[in-house]
């Protein structure tokens, strides 16, 4: 990473360079930090803090490679847009962000243009907690003929928290995004997960991606001892369109049924009082 930061005035920042992003809590954004490369992008963005949010405009470069295969390849990706970070929110909300962005692709093949946008939020009351984000897009391909487009994702989860017994903490989640089933050539339903966070959604294998992909979680987490806490994870995927494809860590797949299998997460993380863990 190689940035500026630059206070224009009390209420208004610039940061421009090459650094991480992370949005809506890493459903959309994230710098991958678990992934072999970590993603960085290059680019500025202007955050404007008022008494009731915190909005933000950006420009970014997405991507930018190298290719042989110049005739079909999109070398380079631009997004830009905007965020809101709303302040001052009720006692049973905690934060409440949204984003609207446009993608856009290009090359000497077929390029592409994307509208992206959704909503975080999250909070809750006594012992009970919640989150639910909902992110879609919509747009074209410039193929011959053109393809349209469409696709959602949504995620609802919930959580109980025994604060008398080792601060324990219940949670219930859901997730679905869209699929493709392939009966309109004209048209893909299927999410584009777009540069979110593969490790932490999904299970800590990172078998299953994003995209025809549903799967629901129960977790218990616990504090052992105040530097020693165990998680424990049960996750069931499956394809939200049994006639489309998977992605798997390796490589998309078509699996011929609606149950894709389950996962068992069991995590022991131990602080020491250097900081280390």
């Amino acid at each position: 990473e190689a940035w500026g930061f630059w206070k224009a005035t009390d209420s208004m920042a610039v940061k421009f360079g090459r650094g991480a992003l992370d949005w809506a809590d890493g459903t959309v954004i994230s710098a991958n930090t678990w992934e072999q490369t970590q993603k960085v992008f290059e680019g500025i963005m202007a955050n404007y803090y008022s008494e009731w949010a915190t909005i933000g405009f950006f420009g970014v470069k997405g991507f930018d490679t190298v290719s042989a295969n110049t005739a079909t390849d999109i070398p380079e990706g631009n997004f830009y847009g905007f965020t809101f970070d709303v302040k001052n929110l009720p006692d049973w909300m905690k934060g409440f962000k949204a984003h609207v962005l446009q993608e856009q692709g290009f090359g000497t093949g077929p390029g592409f243009s994307r509208m992206r946008y959704g909503v975080t939020v999250d909070g809750g009351m006594s012992n009970f907690d919640y989150r639910v984000a909902y992110n879609a897009h919509s747009g074209e391909n410039d193929n011959t003929p053109a393809v349209d487009l469409n696709g959602s994702m949504m995620e609802f989860e919930g959580g109980y928290t025994f604060a008398d017994f080792m601060n324990s903490r219940l949670s219930v989640l859901y997730h679905s995004d869209s699929g493709d089933d392939g009966t309109d050539a004209t048209e893909n339903a299927e999410y584009d997960e777009f540069h979110y966070d593969t490790h932490n959604n999904a299970g800590l294998m990172d078998i299953v991606g994003w995209g025809n992909s549903t799967y629901f979680k129960v977790g218990l987490g616990m504090e052992i001892s105040d530097s020693t806490s165990l998680g424990l994870d049960y996750y069931s995927f499956s394809q939200t369109e049994k006639q489309g494809s998977l992605n798997t860590a390796v490589g998309t797949n078509n699996v011929a049924e609606d149950e894709v299998g389950t996962e068992i997460d069991l995590t022991l993380k131990k602080m020491y009082d250097n900081g280390m863990w």
